[in-house]
């Protein structure tokens, strides 16, 4: 055999493993013979050579990764690296070469979006591709939807082809998550696509039956739940109006609780701010009912932003202002409550005078402080 397909002298080709004790040993077959008891063996403790199995060290004529070893994977990683390093080059580049790379995307874009590098460079083919090509990618990726939505990288390439192609699009990969609705929107990355449905598609018959299925068993849970909350959010801002009312029972019953958790802190943020008027109302005059709510949600890490998006309600947000001027000695000492006070310009202003602690603040005059900072968006921060 030529030198290349030898290694420390023996032919790969004829190279065995045998096991013994705690050493690895490599016998060369080709200068061993019957009677020899003291075969040709090179050894190592434990190891393998080079970190290589013996099987693959000749590349030009090994397994191609078949055997599985640690070395094989990470030069077939490293080969899908390059690929993908090559090809996002040569788009960017433009020209004949960019538009062959285009075509070699878009024939296995199905198989690189499981790759994170790979991945990327396919969300920028989707970018300039055309809208022909732009349907091939999405055609790559036919029957692979469900995998892909559940996917680290791959659910983005569902989501650029959403924002690329909208209702287009919609059709298949609703189609294809529609029968695994509940746990592909309960996923952390399948959570994601299913808002972009709604974001996207959101009437679209697949994406509404997708909505009805996830809010079928206790909506209320949704709210809570750490990527649920993100369907639920979704659905309040693009929803549709039936789907929105589901959840106005169970945010009326949990208001203080859902005021004060991670979760479901942001989906009030949204149902105040997306919800139609009369909803808002009443979700605002459950959160501001009892006496002091206002000012306790805004000493607490998540109600402070409940509270932000009391005071961007037009209805409310004078009343809710009221209570939090009236309130700022207590504010003040709190780290969330001086944020606030601080951001809505209240940090050297004085409590308005003639107010008790038990008065009714709904129907006093809004304080002139605080006007203008609401046009601002200031409470948007923090």
């Amino acid at each position: 055999p030529p030198a290349s397909a030898r290694v420390n002298g023996m032919c790969v080709g004829c190279i065995g493993i045998e096991i013994r004790r705690t050493f690895i040993h490599a016998i060369d077959h080709c200068t061993e013979s019957e009677d020899d008891d003291t075969p040709n063996h090179v050894r190592r403790r434990a190891s393998t050579h080079g970190g290589e199995c013996f099987s693959c060290m000749d590349r030009a004529s090994g397994c191609g990764g078949a055997c599985g070893c640690e070395a094989c994977a990470a030069d077939i990683d490293e080969a899908a690296a390059g690929s993908a390093g090559c090809l996002a080059a040569a788009l960017q580049a433009g020209g004949a070469d960019g538009a062959e790379a285009l075509a070699e995307l878009c024939a296995r874009a199905g198989e690189l979006c499981f790759d994170e590098e790979s991945c990327e460079v396919v969300r920028h083919a989707l970018e300039v591709a055309k809208p022909a090509e732009a349907r091939q990618i999405a055609e790559s990726l036919r029957g692979r939807v469900l995998e892909a939505a559940r996917h680290p990288s791959a659910h983005r390439v569902l989501e650029a082809l959403l924002h690329r192609l909208g209702t287009e699009a919609s059709g298949f990969i609703a189609s294809e998550i529609l029968d695994n609705a509940r746990a592909v929107a309960l996923n952390a990355f399948g959570c994601n696509v299913v808002c972009r449905l709604l974001e996207f598609a959101a009437d679209h018959p697949q994406t509404v039956a997708i909505v009805d299925e996830v809010l079928s068993d206790d909506p209320c849970a949704l709210c809570f739940h750490k990527f649920g909350h993100r369907i639920v959010t979704s659905v309040l801002s693009n929803g549709l109006r039936r789907q929105r009312h589901l959840f106005m029972p169970a945010l009326m019953e949990n208001i203080q609780r859902l005021a004060r958790h991670r979760f479901g802190a942001q989906v009030l943020e949204s149902a105040l701010l997306h919800c139609p008027p009369d909803e808002s109302r009443c979700l605002a005059a459950g959160l501001m009912e009892q006496a002091g709510a206002v000012a306790s949600l805004a000493c607490h890490a998540f109600g402070v932003h409940v509270v932000r998006a009391l005071l961007m309600c037009p209805q409310e947000s004078q009343r809710a202002m009221q209570y939090i001027q009236k309130s700022q000695k207590r504010l003040r000492k709190d780290r969330y409550g001086s944020i606030l006070v601080r951001d809505l310009g209240l940090a050297d202003a004085e409590p308005a005078l003639g107010t008790k602690s038990g008065d009714d603040l709904s129907a006093a005059p809004c304080p002139k402080v605080g006007s203008d900072v609401l046009r601002s968006g200031v409470l948007c921060g923090a």
